[in-house]
């Protein structure tokens, strides 16, 4: 049976609070230098002050991390699954964010 094994969540649950957070970083510089946020929803909360954008992102990543690892108790196979979706998608965003900056 699958268990919940030295904190392998909670390591998962770091790495993607870490790649959403250097995602809004990134995002802040490129719309800072002109650019412009492709999320429809982002896109709003980058247009009020930074503050809201800032605590819009960090505790919305920070309240989904929190309910999967709370979920991960119940079914520790799916979640992680679901981290490592989330992780692969964020690097994603990420490097696609690099490549902006570069361009």
């Amino acid at each position: 049976m699958y268990k919940v094994k030295n904190l392998e969540h909670i390591k998962l649950a770091v790495v993607f609070v870490v790649l959403n957070t250097v995602d809004a970083i990134l995002t802040n510089v490129i719309m800072s230098g002109g650019g412009r946020e492709l999320n429809p929803l982002m896109h709003y909360f980058f247009e009020q002050p930074k503050w809201v954008a800032w605590s819009f992102e960090i505790g919305t990543t920070l309240i989904t991390a929190f309910g999967l690892l709370l979920l991960a108790v119940f079914s520790p196979r799916l979640i992680k699954g679901v981290f490592i979706a989330l992780i692969v998608l964020m690097a994603f965003v990420c490097f696609y964010n690099g490549i902006g900056l570069l361009s």
